[in-house]
């Protein structure tokens, strides 16, 4: 068995990864650990955010009422984190794009975050190596990895663990190669993802989009409401709206008991329009699938979609193992933990993404 030693030990090429380990690397050598794949590329959730236009901030950040929100994030607006970022990126020459609440790269393409950073971090003399984390041992503070196929210990100083949750093509938990930590976890389930339904999607329906208000039910009581679009699947429902309502169907279904129910209006009450004003598809379906509720309709949900189809994974490490002042875990100081493997959910619009942001530039700078 091999052996290794790092100063400073990144585990992860996410958004959070890497700016950790830019951040880092001005006080200390930084090895950058990252899973091998064909062409070894690094952040490339980077490269898929924002549908290749990578919105990686929301203004709600900014603001105090966020975080009355998300209480644990409070160290990061405490320490004036989001401006420090931003003047980061302007520091170093990022232009940037803002429309409505979202912030874009200025060219409004991911590549431009991403090989913006991947500058940064080959200007930062951080050192990357391709391998998979087996296990860690905080007592001995070694981790176990495989490199090239061989099985290699690690000692660190300080280790970093930003191993992303269960979105895309992840086939592995990450929080199984970090049991022997015995931290408090939420088990992870799919997110801001389309849901399947118990009704029937004929094939004129898919792929029609429809504008109106989602209205979301657990036991009759609503526990979500947020107007937008619905994209019609084969066999359920898309669409912001529905990826938002996720948030709140996932708290609901670990109730047992919890029937959800969702009721589309795609027009007001008492809005009357004749049938030939209706677009086609709805039209046929309305009369094929006659509704009891005025203007609407309505649907039982069945289940989420696979994490292959979510955008991120709710679940993860408990926020009370962290202290957010410096993402280190309490247990083990020498450990910090950033990005989707901690239990924060958020809606769509920059927020996942861009607390990833924060919360590797804050693990990177707190030793300035």
């Amino acid at each position: 068995m091999v052996a290794k030693s790092f100063d400073t030990l990144v585990i992860g090429s996410g958004p959070a990864g890497l700016l950790s380990s830019i951040g880092h690397s001005h006080n200390s050598h930084v090895t950058l650990l990252e899973k091998p794949e064909k062409n070894n590329t690094l952040g490339k959730r980077i490269l898929l955010s924002g549908n290749g236009r990578c919105n990686f901030f929301n203004e709600a950040f900014f603001k105090p009422e966020f975080y009355q929100q998300y209480p644990e994030l409070t160290p990061l607006f405490e320490k004036n984190i989001p401006e420090k970022f931003f003047s980061f990126l302007e520091k170093n020459g990022f232009p940037i794009r803002k429309e409505g609440d979202l912030y874009y790269p200025y060219f409004n393409r991911s590549e431009s975050m991403h090989s913006f950073l991947l500058d940064l971090l080959k200007k930062s003399e951080v050192e990357t190596i391709f391998g998979t984390l087996l296990s860690v041992d905080p007592l001995k503070k070694q981790v176990h990895i495989l490199l090239q196929g061989q099985k290699v210990t690690c000692s660190y100083n300080r280790l970093v663990l930003a191993l992303g949750g269960m979105s895309y093509d992840r086939k592995e938990n990450p929080l199984s190669t970090i049991h022997s930590l015995s931290l408090k976890t939420v088990p992870f389930t799919p997110g801001l993802c389309p849901i399947k339904v118990k009704e029937k999607i004929p094939s004129y329906l898919e792929k029609n989009r429809l504008k109106g208000t989602l209205h979301v039910f657990s036991n009759q009581n609503e526990i979500y409401q947020e107007t937008g679009e619905i994209l019609f699947k084969h066999d359920g429902l898309s669409g912001i709206c529905i990826f938002n309502s996720t948030l709140y169907i996932t708290k609901e279904l670990k109730k047992k008991s919890s029937k959800i129910t969702l009721s589309f209006s795609y027009l007001p009450k008492g809005v009357h329009v004749s049938d030939s004003s209706l677009p086609h598809f709805l039209f046929r379906y309305l009369k094929e699938y006659p509704q009891q509720e005025e203007n609407s309709l309505s649907f039982t949900f069945e289940s989420l979609y696979p994490f292959s189809e979510s955008q991120v994974s709710f679940g993860g490490i408990n926020p009370s193992e962290i202290d957010f002042s410096n993402m280190r875990l309490i247990r083990y100081p020498d450990i910090q933990v950033l990005g989707e493997m901690i239990d924060l959910s958020f809606p769509c619009g920059g927020y996942h993404i861009g607390s990833a942001f924060l919360e590797g530039y804050l693990s990177g700078g707190i030793y300035d």
